[in-house]
């Protein structure tokens, strides 16, 4: 039955000239819908849950669907959890609320046609900082575009460079780092390898994006599409442009008061916009030409705003520095474990420092898993286990030992990486 569902699915998608795509490396097969995953451990599942239902009120329906688990063990998990709708958990008084998108859910009102299968791995949630405000969905990247042609897409609408070659590209999460900020990072066939980092402060959300050439040809005219949707927060889901204002590299949206805003920005701009059905706000921005081995970054803002007198809170946002494009010590580097056949693994991990006279001393607290686990169940205090075999740390560039155990029938194996002053993909195949 699931061949038959699979293969009619297919024949739609072939018969609607419509293909997927999703994150990582290449695969043999898309998956052919992204509205359900099932988390891989107790802590997962619970970290999902509560994101579904206390954060963005989803339904046990709905809840069902993104979990893959049945609507009667998703109410015996939100019991055994203690989860509620109304049991709302702590959250940094210094920082704005920043969540990965669990998915299930559409985030757009309209133009549904131009995002079918939206996949969460590129989406994260801002909640509203006033009470009962709901929440904002931001796709990073939504799409990037180069001179090779459409080089990336979070949905299936039109194909890809990807999708016209067959080549599928399989889902990944963004990993949760402990003082909440969120970052991805994927390799593409071809070597080109791009990430983003997002930061919640009290004065609003900073993101960054990075676009590392791996490639052996230049790349040009990189333009990238950041969608900012609004279906999810109250009061600012009007389906009209009434409510937006652009400024430069700046658009914003008020609600029906014209007393609280939601303002985004991105530099370089390429191009500011926003698209009334779906709602959502643009501040599209374009990466410089891209040598072969060369690194290029992108500066986003998104904060909130209670008041009337948009310009001088922009001035103010202006002053913070955000635009800086200060260049960060650390490298962010995905690691990837699969057996011969690219089938991913879980893995056990010891990580340290190469200058180390005995491993393990570097923290496994910044191993994080892009699975999305934040805190990696442990056994002592050297080992991290990662489910599906892909995570990423953040790095100061130098030399690390990795050691790899996959379990008995995989030769256990340490690898000797060289961190550069760039982003990094390594991908071990075990024997």
């Amino acid at each position: 039955m699931r061949s038959l569902r699979t293969l009619f699915a297919v024949l739609i998608l072939w018969c609607c000239s419509i293909a997927g795509v999703t994150i990582g490396q290449e695969t043999a097969v898309a998956p052919s819908s992204d509205l359900g995953r099932a988390p891989t451990t107790a802590d997962e599942l619970r970290f999902w849950l509560e994101n579904m239902v206390v954060h963005h009120a989803y339904s046990l329906d709905e809840a069902a669907a993104a979990t893959k688990l049945s609507i009667n063990d998703v109410k015996a998990r939100l019991n055994e959890f203690d989860i509620r709708r109304n049991n709302i958990p702590p959250t940094a008084a210094n920082r704005l609320t920043v969540l990965p998108y669990p998915g299930g859910r559409h985030p757009r009102i309209g133009f549904l046609d131009g995002a079918v299968n939206p996949q969460r791995e590129t989406k994260f949630s801002v909640v509203a900082p006033w009470k009962d405000g709901g929440y904002a969905v931001v796709d990073l990247p939504e799409a990037i575009w180069s001179n090779l042609g459409l080089t990336y897409l979070a949905h299936t609408h039109i194909d890809t460079i990807w999708t016209k070659a067959n080549v599928s590209l399989p889902r990944l999460e963004w990993a949760r780092c402990a003082d909440g900020a969120l970052i991805s990072q994927r390799q593409l066939p071809n070597g080109v390898l791009f990430g983003a980092k997002v930061a919640a402060g009290a004065d609003g959300v900073t993101m960054r994006m990075w676009l590392h050439n791996g490639s052996n040809e230049t790349l040009s005219d990189l333009r990238v599409q950041n969608c900012v949707m609004l279906k999810g927060l109250v009061d600012f889901e009007q389906q009209t442009n009434d409510n937006k204002v652009i400024r430069g590299e700046y658009v914003a949206c008020h609600d029906s008061n014209r007393q609280r805003w939601i303002i985004t920005a991105w530099q370089p701009l390429h191009r500011a916009w926003a698209n009334p059905p779906c709602p959502c706000l643009h501040s599209d921005p374009r990466f410089p030409d891209c040598p072969p081995g060369q690194t290029q970054y992108l500066d986003g803002w998104l904060s909130f705003y209670q008041g009337q007198n948009l310009d001088s809170e922009l001035e103010r946002i202006e002053s913070l520095g955000w635009k800086s494009q200060k260049q960060h010590r650390q490298q962010v580097v995905t690691c990837q474990v699969t057996d011969q056949s690219d089938a991913p693994l879980n893995v056990r991990i010891r990580w340290w420092d190469a200058s180390a006279t005995s491993p393990p001393v570097y923290p496994i607290s910044a191993v994080k898993a892009a699975s999305g686990i934040s805190d990696q169940a442990s056994l002592g205090n050297s080992t991290t286990i990662v489910p599906g075999g892909i995570f990423l740390t953040e790095l100061v560039p130098g030399e690390y030992h990795v050691q790899i155990d996959a379990g008995p029938k995989f030769t256990k194996q340490t690898k000797v990486i060289r961190v550069l002053s760039a982003p990094q993909h390594f991908h071990w195949r075990m024997e």
